[in-house]
């Protein structure tokens, strides 16, 4: 018996309602296979009538254990722990939405108010804060753009300059040339121009006048010394030098610490992507790869193993019935592993061994796939390792280098600087004065030979040279001077201290455009905190609110206080259960209908409501839910259901505990009733017989029930409707419903 009921319970409604279908089938065949009706006897006997068997609706009563509940039910608590200062209800009373029902004492109030004044105060200078942040941005950008733009022009000015001393203005160069060469042309015109001798005095004479002119320059530059500019340019170059070392060897320690820390992370990556293919390949196959295994892709694997993953996951080897005990040594893979996915998994019917690269797998599971997935995240683990690797070692030469060639230029920055500081020697000065001498010496005797030659060329003509010989030697002299002007090399520390000045230019840009993105990202990160604390602030204000408001226990709704836990001078926590408030106007009625009837119940279904409370009122109701599944209490299966009463305008009910008594209403329409008087059982089988009149002779005919009423039974098969059902007058007398007495026999 107690299998029986285990078995029950733990059949759904649906599955009753099947068996019930199954059953009635089974009988009805075996029924009308092999019994057919009964002897004909006599027509009628005495105080006997005929009901004629129709089709119509029929009405029963399904009755509900349960108990009446409030479905709205609000339990209310404090918001913050506290004392209870005053309850205005108790149990039983009616409250309207929004009344206050219960509060705290004053002094928890006084805090709790005190507590949102100080929050919305924190608010507000959190808002001002964040407020005049933003508002001192653009001054404050417009600042550090300033003196950005500052140094960039005067990055250009350096650069200019730079150019001007290194690089001669090609439209003067050329000028220069073209001046050189008509002045050369009109000499030549006046002269013999095949006179070698001539042409060597000329050149003389020219690179005469560049010696004199580098002589006289640097004996000024010994003369005179340094300028303070050429001092503050040297300090300068000193300076930049200095702090382009201290940049390159803070690069340097940075790229330390950096590129290990990123070469271990990309180690872990690959050490764990390491773990994952190893593992995908015991897990799918049993076998344990070697370092050198690592070297391979999955298809060189398969190769040297001999798989091919069709064949080992092969629907046809799913045979749970052959147990696999032991490993094969002859194969790399393990029988073992393999029997368990085919045979053991519970999802073993979707996994399949190959699939090609653009499959749809749907719900299936591809070895394959899942080996190649992880193969690939192996692959680009290992590359990044080994690129982050290669990357590390170039930036780390780079920022060595950097150190080198920074240490070297300031090396010789400060060199300079130390010859400015010292001045020019002794020494210095007379070899700049010999060379001042010599140079002027051999300018005059190269223009004393070019002299010569030019008055032997005019005696042999005239009697003394003519004016326009002697104009065209000077515009020579000038153009050859001119032109040596621009092609002559500047002058080397020149060079150096305008080459300072603009790499000091450049850096300066460089720092300053640094400033503003770091002005940029520190004004991002000053408004990220400032937002966050007003956010802090505010969801801060927005509990202390909450608390105080909490303070005083409100009614949710219009409804009726069911019960009251707490009373003045109580201490209570912020999940203390207060009191709880329900909606009378919204009642159900949870209870179980048997399981023999649950084929009568549907959602929708009408129901009848009476409470000993509510004498001589009855209460309107429906069916909202019927469990699938049945309970068993102490042997009896049922059904849980719900049904939502109706509560009429003017019907108060009454919250405390009460007697119900509730009944489901079901209708069936279209069925054959018979008087339930006239079914009759026989002694050797366990179905009902009915008595029909057809053709002047009664039959006892086995007929298949349903449900009843008491008056009526439903008949499911054995009776067509028309049928003439037999059955005794007094049975009958004060019959209500389908099938009144058409025929009698008064005997």
């Amino acid at each position: 018996m107690s299998q029986s009921n285990s078995y029950m319970s733990r059949l759904s409604r649906k599955g009753l309602a099947v068996l019930a279908l199954v059953a009635l089938v089974a009988v009805a065949a075996a029924l009308f296979a092999t019994l057919r009706p009964g002897p004909a006897t006599a027509e009628l006997r005495p105080g006997e009538t005929v009901v004629t068997v129709r089709s119509s609706t029929f009405a029963t009563e399904v009755p509900v254990r349960g108990s009446l509940v409030f479905p709205i039910t609000t339990e209310l608590s404090f918001e913050s722990p506290g004392t209870v200062g005053e309850v205005m209800v108790k149990a039983g009373q009616r409250v309207k939405k929004g009344q206050v029902l219960a509060r705290l004492d004053p002094l928890a109030v006084a805090a709790l108010r005190t507590k949102v004044a100080g929050d919305e105060l924190t608010l507000n200078t959190a808002q001002a804060d964040l407020d005049a942040l933003l508002s001192s941005h653009p001054m404050a950008t417009a600042q550090v753009e300033s003196a950005v733009a500052e140094a960039r022009i005067a990055l250009d000015s350096a650069r200019e300059t730079f150019d001007e001393i290194t690089t001669p203005d090609k439209g003067d160069l050329a000028a220069a040339r073209s001046r050189l060469d008509d002045a050369r042309k009109a000499l030549d015109d006046l002269l013999d121009p095949e006179s070698i001798e001539f042409a060597e005095a000329q050149r003389k004479v020219a690179l005469a006048l560049v010696e004199l002119d580098d002589a006289r320059e640097e004996f000024d530059d010994v003369k005179d010394g340094f300028t303070s500019e050429e001092l503050d340019d040297a300090r300068d170059a000193a300076t930049f030098a200095e702090t382009a070392l201290e940049n390159a060897e803070r690069d340097l320690v940075l790229a330390r610490i950096t590129w290990p820390a990123a070469i271990e992370d990309t180690e872990d990556d690959f050490d764990d992507a390491t773990d994952d293919y190893v593992e995908i390949y015991r897990k799918w196959l049993g076998i344990t790869l070697t370092s050198e295994d690592l070297g391979s892709g999955p298809d060189e694997l398969y190769e040297s193993w001999g798989v091919d993953l069709d064949r080992l996951f092969d629907s046809k080897l799913r045979d749970n019935r052959v147990r696999v005990t032991n490993d094969d040594a002859g194969t790399a893979w393990n029988e073992l592993t393999l029997w368990f996915w085919n045979n053991l998994h519970p999802a073993s019917s979707s996994i399949q061994g190959a699939c090609e690269e653009d499959e749809n797998l749907g719900p299936n599971t591809c070895v394959q796939r899942v080996i190649d997935d992880a193969y690939d995240q192996f692959k680009d683990a290992r590359d990044e390792r080994d690129t982050t690797v290669n990357k590390a070692g170039i930036a780390l030469a780079k920022a060595r280098d950097a150190v080198t060639a920074a240490a070297d230029a300031l090396e010789d920055a400060q060199e300079d600087l130390e010859d400015f500081l010292d001045g020019p020697e002794a020494s210095e000065f007379d070899d700049s004065q010999s060379r001042l001498a010599v140079a002027r010496a051999e300018l005059f005797d190269a223009q004393d030979d070019l002299d010569e030659l030019l008055l032997n060329v005019a005696t042999g003509e005239r009697e003394e040279p003519s004016a326009a010989l002697l104009k065209a030697q000077s515009d020579f002299e000038n153009a050859l001077e001119d032109l040596e002007e621009l092609t002559v090399s500047p002058d080397p520390l020149q060079v150096a201290r305008k080459r300072a000045a603009l790499s000091l230019a450049e850096a300066r840009v460089a720092d300053g455009e640094v400033r503003l993105a770091a002005f940029e990202e520190g004004f991002r990160l000053q408004v990220q905190l400032a937002e966050s604390k007003v956010e802090l602030a505010n969801a801060a204000l927005g509990e202390s609110r909450e608390d105080f408001e909490g303070a005083s226990l409100v009614a949710p709704f219009d409804g009726i206080v069911s019960v009251v836990n707490i009373e003045a001078d109580d201490d209570v926590k912020d999940d203390t259960p207060a009191m709880d408030v329900v909606d009378p106007t919204v009642i159900d009625v949870e209870g179980v209908v048997d399981a023999s009837q649950v084929e009568l119940v549907r959602v929708g279904v009408a129901a009848r409501v009476t409470m000993d409370s509510l004498a001589g009122t009855i209460l309107s109701g429906n069916v909202i839910s019927l469990a699938d599944e049945p309970r068993t209490d102490r042997g009896v299966v049922s059904f849980p259901v719900t049904i939502r009463v109706e509560v009429p305008s003017g019907v108060e009910i009454p919250i405390e505990l009460t007697a119900v008594s509730t009944v489901i209403l079901p209708e069936q329409s279209g069925v054959l009733l018979v008087p339930s008087k006239a079914l009759a059982h026989n002694s050797l089988a366990d179905y009902p017989l009915v008595r029909v009149l057809r053709d002047g002779a009664v039959l006892e005919m086995p007929v298949l029930v349903g449900a009843s009423n008491g008056q009526w039974t439903v008949v499911r098969s054995g009776l067509v409707e028309g049928d003439k059902v037999v059955v005794d007058s007094s049975a009958v007398a004060g019959l209500t419903g389908p099938g009144a007495p058409k025929e009698s026999n008064s005997g």
